[in-house]
């Protein structure tokens, strides 16, 4: 194949492509397993980090937290961790190791857990299903959760 049938070649496949790519995204069929299907696929079959990763983020956070803790005890205010789980802890139900991880490295602060509680509701209803961020209901949610548990401990 000389130069100008690589050209003529990569050319209509180009072409081809371009074509396949514009019917798809006017085709009702690929809009709602784009929108719908595929980040249930996502969320579902996220791949775990690597255990290295995953060790050092942990460490890197009990850093933090005792320097919160530390802050707390500076300021004379009680330091409060709440866990909001990513929708792949949820779906997976990987949530209650991510639960022990941090509890695992967390001070003598309070953990707030909210796995129990998103898991009573529609999981997928709460978070977008494009970028897993709170939709409004997620986060009214949340607002709720924190309402609910500054009324349980006392002030300092």
């Amino acid at each position: 194949m000389n130069q100008g049938e690589t050209t003529s070649t990569n050319l209509r496949t180009t072409e081809r492509v371009l074509k396949l790519r514009r019917y798809l995204f006017e085709s009702n069929l690929f809009r709602f397993v784009y929108h719908r299907l595929a980040p249930m696929f996502r969320a579902r079959f996220a791949s775990a980090p690597a255990p290295e990763r995953l060790q050092r983020a942990l460490d890197l956070t009990r850093i933090e937290f005792a320097r919160f803790q530390s802050l707390g005890e500076k300021f004379e205010f009680t330091p409060r961790v709440m866990l909001i789980h990513p929708i792949q802890d949820l779906i997976n139900g990987t949530w209650k190791e991510t639960e022990n991880a941090i509890e695992d490295i967390l001070p003598t602060m309070p953990l707030l857990k909210t796995a129990d509680i998103f898991l009573a509701t529609d999981v997928e209803k709460n978070y977008f299903t494009r970028d897993a961020h709170f939709q409004p209901e997620g986060a009214s949610l949340i607002s709720d959760i924190l309402a609910q548990s500054h009324q349980k401990v006392p002030p300092n």
